[in-house]
């Protein structure tokens, strides 16, 4: 039970630690007018990547060894497929930084895929 405390509180400090940046770079953006400059970019690339090596340190990839004799992948927990998420992901995670035409929010896309009877 501990390691799925653990487990759990890792999720939510890396939730917690990512909405604060991301938020925060969305506050540069709004100030840069639209798009971070190289260097702004690249800086919060890097802090970005920092916190996902971080939570990474906490939430280790599953042992192979244990499932020694049995087929597919090991079983990963739902932190841990998260983060791999996000690394695989990172180019679409940040592009709001980059492109003064993606959104930080999805909100007007999904409002516009709704159906005209529910709005």
């Amino acid at each position: 039970m501990t390691n799925y405390t653990n487990t759990r509180h890792t999720a939510l400090n890396l939730n917690e630690q990512l909405q604060s940046l991301l938020i925060e770079i969305n506050c540069a953006v709004e100030e840069q007018s639209g798009s971070l400059s190289t260097g702004k970019s690249v800086k919060g690339r890097l802090k970005y990547r920092k916190l996902l090596d971080q939570a990474g340190v906490e939430c280790p990839p599953p042992d192979a060894t244990k499932a020694a004799g049995k087929r597919g992948p090991v079983k990963r927990s739902e932190s841990g497929n998260f983060l791999e998420r996000l690394r695989r992901f990172e180019k679409d995670v940040l592009r709001f930084m980059d492109l003064a035409f993606v959104p930080f929010t999805n909100n007007q896309g999904e409002n516009d895929l709704r159906m005209t009877k529910v709005q």
